[in-house]
């Protein structure tokens, strides 16, 4: 059965690599012929084993196929319904997200209608409704006017997978609800306008434990209304994480005690140990005590541990159902049932066993739970510990071995953290020491008794459940003490790079050799096979050289310059909402997915929300040298410079100039002349944007912001010739242009174009944004200077190389490396 997962987990693995999904017409005949070539290779016994491996792991493959093929045919939403106003009916599906107080939920459409005739339901959307929203619950048949659009997320190196996460989760285009039709569109609903975003049921189209879910935790946040550990109670409670503060998590990360605030497999099976031993002695007691004809022969066909196992069992599944059935629940909830069931019929299996069969139900149920880290991370805990801790011959205490597993863990999980994650947590040991058994023993037990009090209507049990809960929050309340001071200790976690691909086989041998039982010799050579992973960095750019790389922040601006020795970040991104940015989004994983953790200056080219929405995030993740902007009056860090024309260093024989605002504005507000009042007003805003131009032997990179004309015309005062029209500017002309403020009309003058004569035109702007940019106009204008281009929506992360040493993917145009387009070198099939 070992064999037979793995492999089955090794053909799903290699299907999710695919940049395009195959024909699945023909894996059907495949899977009827092969049990045939099944059998075949078991009679090969041991000869056939590579062969039978191979086979379960195309069947794996298969399956997968087979599981995306279905997805993929039961709807989607096509280009031409991206955008338009359209009228669906269907069922929440999900308990609603509150953003900023305005939900996010999971519809399924079970009708939808497009200018007054029915189209083909698209299946599951997911929808936020910004404004004039009402109350949603979990189970609701509800009327709503939707805009929705196809799966879509930023694409970067070392950054969120949005749309694998989406295709995970079964969602096949996301949107948002409208308040009402537009004037174009009420034609074709006449009578219509007051019956969209209405409720057409109420909850009963929901399960019993989807509603009971629902219900506990209205009930939870009510009691705890007021309480700082609300959202970590109901984390515990119900697996509903949707409160748990951004600081919470902060700490909860860096002491590597996160797992804790899902319902984990540890939680599952504490629960269903405590049910066993409690209704095993309740058992015996009826047996003993009852003195019922019909009792003691119950208690004589139905042994007490048989009689336990079925409780138990009972008791895992309604626990794991609460949470909602995550990957660690349900790897959990299989084992406990494995185990039960062996109570009960009698049998034993070998824990590597039940661990195996754990991983084969889950992937067959789910075969695209692999896309998440958290299978990763729950099997391989798991295995750790089974394997460390299986036939070994301790004579130690129960603590001991309690404190052994954490550190083995701790060690054992570090190739794995490094991979997906590029950090583990140094302290994660000691705190999950302290951390668990308070979790486990005292806070979950208050919170699972006081939930289900509280459950209870009425009002006895209102009181008692409200005191359970308020003594699991302040139970919580003195172990986060403890958790605060240790996440901050300064050695708390290790940042590094993205190991280098050839680096990980080594690494997870070393690990295993490192783990292996006393009596084996030089376990400490483990060591080097990791070290590797640690000390082999990705290559950085030679003395003269500098990569360049746009990122994709959606309708945004950020871009880091990487030299040998220096890194510049310009710009930062936009800031959605409390809990998310860019900054910490995008910018900071990229950062460390290039090992880079100091930022020697970090350029702020004005203070739009788009350009500077993700600096507070860089500058608690990063050491952030220098602050150079436009406007230091919005920064409250004390390591900042106005930026100004003149302005010029070098850094590894890399060249960045400054060649705009004027020089006559850097003293902004204070300075009192009529010249320097003209340009302040007219260099504020968008046309105050530091311009960066950034050169070496190879070529240059010119950043604009967000200048419009008025700022293009001074930068091409000295560059008109007699006759009015603008000449190539040695200044100005660039390889590759960041376009102004995101190809908008009111930016890229033809005279501007003209002078910087682009080979490359690279626009930053977000998927169907609203504000319909680039403008075609503006893209007809740089390709009519023969510039190749590319925008951030449909490749995501651009990445230029300008190295002086030529190459075999050099631009056959220019002394340019071609570009890198990273949403196009990592195509999956379920990407755009």
């Amino acid at each position: 059965m070992r064999l037979y997962a793995i492999a089955f987990l090794v053909g799903i693995f290699i299907f999710l690599q695919l940049p395009a999904l195959p024909d699945s017409r023909w894996s059907l005949a495949i899977f009827l012929i092969s049990p045939i070539i099944f059998y075949t290779c078991r009679q090969l016994s041991s000869k056939g084993l590579p062969l039978l491996f191979i086979l379960i792991c195309f069947l794996g493959f298969l399956w997968a196929l087979l599981r995306a093929s279905l997805f993929f045919s039961l709807g989607g939403l096509t280009t031409d319904q991206e955008g338009k106003e359209l009228i669906a009916e269907g069922v929440v599906v999900s308990m609603p997200i509150l953003t900023n107080h305005k939900p996010r939920f999971e519809f399924d459409i079970h009708s939808l209608n497009y200018q007054g005739k029915k189209i083909k339901p698209i299946g599951r959307v997911q929808l936020s409704w910004y404004n004039g929203f009402r109350e949603v619950k979990l189970g609701e048949r509800w009327r709503f006017l939707v805009k929705l659009k196809r799966p879509h997320g930023f694409m970067n190196p070392g950054g969120f997978d949005y749309e694998a996460w989406l295709f995970h989760k079964g969602i096949h285009a996301t949107g948002y609800i409208k308040n009402k039709l537009s004037k174009k569109e009420e034609e074709f609903y006449p009578g219509t306008a007051d019956k969209i975003n209405k409720r057409l049921a109420t909850v009963e189209h929901a399960s019993l434990i989807k509603q009971f879910r629902q219900h506990l935790s209205e009930k939870i946040s009510l009691v705890l209304a007021s309480n700082s550990s609300k959202g970590l109670i109901k984390a515990l409670a119900i697996g509903d994480r949707q409160d748990i503060t951004p600081a919470q998590w902060r700490v909860l990360t860096r002491t590597g005690t996160n797992h804790l605030m899902a319902i984990s497999g540890l939680h599952i099976g504490l629960v269903a140990g405590f049910v066993f031993f409690l209704m095993k002695w309740g058992w015996r007691w009826v047996g003993y005590v009852c003195n019922f004809w019909l009792l003691p022969r119950c208690c004589l066909y139905l042994p007490a541990n048989k009689f336990a196992a079925v409780f138990a069992l009972v008791a895992a599944a309604f626990y794991a159902m609460l949470a909602g059935f995550s990957i660690p629940t349900q790897r959990a909830l299989v084992m406990v049932a494995l185990v039960m069931l062996s109570i009960f019929f009698q049998r034993v299996f070998r824990p590597s066993v039940i661990l195996a069969v754990a991983l084969m139900v889950i992937l067959i149920i789910d075969p695209f739970s692999v896309m998440d880290a958290g299978f990763w991370l729950s099997f391989s805990a798991v295995a750790i510990i089974l394997f460390c801790m299986s036939s070994r011959l301790y004579q130690k205490s129960i603590w001991w071995k309690w404190g052994r597993v954490q550190w083995i863990v701790a060690i054992g999980l570090t190739p794995l953290l490094l991979i997906l994650f590029q950090k583990t947590t140094l302290i994660s040991p000691v705190a999950n020491l302290i951390a668990v058994p308070w979790v486990s023993l005292i806070i979950v037990p208050l919170t699972l008794i006081g939930s289900l009090v509280v459950s209870i209507t009425s009002d006895i049990s209102d009181a008692v459940g409200a005191l359970l809960l308020n003594l699991a929050a302040r139970s919580f309340d003195l172990l986060w003490f403890a958790l605060d001071g240790l996440a901050n200790l300064p050695f708390a976690t290790w940042h590094q790079h993205a190991p280098v691909a050839w680096t990980v086989i080594p690494g997870l041998l070393g690990i295993l050799w490192l783990l292996m039982p006393r009596g084996v010799p030089v376990r400490w050579v483990g060591v080097i096979g990791l070290m590797p992973m640690v000390l082999v960095k990705p290559p950085v750019p030679k003395d003269g050289d500098f990569l360049f790389t746009l990122l994709d922040v959606g309708q945004g601006l950020s871009a880091v310059v990487q030299t040998r020795h220096h890194v510049l970040v310009y710009d930062t991104g936009p800031r959605f909402s409390e809990r998310f940015n860019t900054g910490s989004a995008v910018v900071v994983p990229f950062l460390n997915h290039r090992g880079i953790d100091v930022v020697d200056m970090l350029l702020i080219s004005h203070g739009d929300n788009d350009h500077i929405g993700g600096m507070e995030s860089i500058m608690e993740e990063m050491d952030v040298k220098t602050i150079l902007t436009s406007v230091p009056q919005e920064i409250t860090y004390s390591n900042k410079k106005r930026c100004a024309n003149l302005q010029s260093w070098h850094w590894d024989n890399v060249k960045f100039d400054i060649i705009s605002p004027p020089t006559e504005w850097e003293g902004g507000l204070q300075m009192n002349s009529k010249r320097s009042k003209a340009l302040r007003n007219q260099y504020i805003g968008n046309n105050g944007s530091c311009v960066l131009k950034i050169t070496n032997m190879t070529g240059s990179v010119l950043l604009t912001g967000d200048i419009e004309k008025s700022a293009e015309n001074y930068l091409l005062r000295d560059y008109i010739n007699a006759e009015g029209s603008a000449m190539l500017s040695t200044t100005l002309s660039a390889d590759v242009l960041v376009v102004p403020h995101h190809g908008s009309k009111t930016s890229s003058t033809l005279p501007f174009v003209t002078a910087v004569w682009p080979k490359y035109a690279l626009f930053p702007v977000g998927y169907r944004n609203r504000f319909g940019l680039p403008r075609t106009e503006v893209v007809d204008r740089y390709r009519a200077v023969g510039a190749r281009v590319i925008d951030t929506a449909k490749s995501g992360a651009i990445e230029f190389s300008f190295f002086q040493n030529k190459n075999q993917n050099q631009d056959q145009n220019t002394n340019l490396n071609s570009p890198i387009l990273y949403r196009k070198e990592n195509r999956r099939f379920f990407n755009q």
